[in-house]
């Protein structure tokens, strides 16, 4: 089981460092500041109102240039004492996958509210997600203005105990075709507007369908060259599904949700189930494919 990293840990780490001397009274009354935004991010995230935060670090006498080095010059800096905590934190991601979109790799910690706008979470654990290169880009510093347009917090929220998005086979195009869960989420609430930005701003639908496409693409070739049924093998893989659900539940609505989702869509079109090896089964030099189900 993962350690809880307490936020004083962090701070004291990257204003100590590896030295064994008491905080100054400038550094403990940060300290008092930073903590009580952190305590307070939580509540702001926990009830889907973060758009409202406002950062108080230069109303309260503090400097954002001292905030913005703890995390530059000490928490994110390789072969520094805090770098450990960093470390755990990039470490947090289920298989290592980005926090935003659920399929790249995790590589760096970004700040769900920009640092630079909001300075006094610099450091907060609860600020910091793992995600992939392309998505720290394509948010970049962005802020939410309104509720419709808060972005998913991978820790927060109902979002990860259901489904965002829902799946099914198109017999017309022969493709898996994902769009947002209306079932769980009403087109006409918030929640259904947040999902729909989030999917849209980082390309979660058409990774999805492509994702998809490659996983049907290699049961068809594994029931071809095993002279298996289809319908068996999309079950052998739902059993390894059902694994890493007891080992980490929220995995199955985040990093894993295409794969259940195909597999769903895959055993629910009677069609594919009865035509997928005509239409995508090779002809020639069947092959096994690199699948994993262990």
């Amino acid at each position: 089981m993962k350690r809880k990293i307490d936020f004083d840990e962090i701070f004291r780490s990257c204003v100590v460092g590896r030295y064994k001397r008491d905080m100054t009274s400038d550094e403990i009354k940060l300290n008092k500041f930073t903590r009580a935004c952190h305590k307070l991010i939580n509540l702001y995230f926990k009830y889907d109102i973060y758009f409202k935060y406002a950062d108080k670090t230069i109303e309260k006498g503090f400097s954002k240039e001292e905030l913005l080095r703890l995390y530059n010059k000490r928490l994110s800096k390789k072969k520094t004492t805090a770098r450990h905590y960093y470390d755990m934190l990039l470490k947090f991601s289920p298989a290592n996958k980005c926090q935003l979109c659920y399929i790249g790799q995790s590589e760096s910690l970004d700040h769900f509210l920009p640092k630079d706008l909001f300075p006094s979470l610099s450091i907060s654990s609860r600020n910091l997600i793992p995600v992939c290169g392309v998505c720290n880009q394509t948010k970049s510093d962005y802020i939410a203005l309104a509720a419709e347009k808060q972005l998913l917090h991978p820790r927060y929220g109902q979002f990860s105990t259901r489904f965002l998005l829902v799946a099914n086979f198109d017999s017309a195009t022969n493709t898996v075709v994902f769009d947002i869960n209306g079932r769980d989420y009403p087109s006409s609430s918030i929640e259904y507007e947040r999902i729909e930005f989030h999917v849209q701003k980082f390309g979660i639908k058409t990774a999805f369908e492509a994702k998809a496409m490659g996983m049907l693409r290699d049961f068809v070739r594994l029931a071809v060259a095993t002279e298996s049924d289809i319908e068996n093998i999309i079950n052998q893989k739902l059993v390894v599904l059902e694994k890493r659900f007891d080992e980490f539940n929220a995995s199955k609505f985040t990093i894993y949700q295409w794969q259940w989702l195909t597999c769903a869509a895959l055993l629910k079109s009677p069609y594919f189930l009865q035509n997928a090896k005509e239409i995508f089964g090779p002809r020639r030099d069947i092959y096994l494919p690199d699948y994993d189900f262990d």
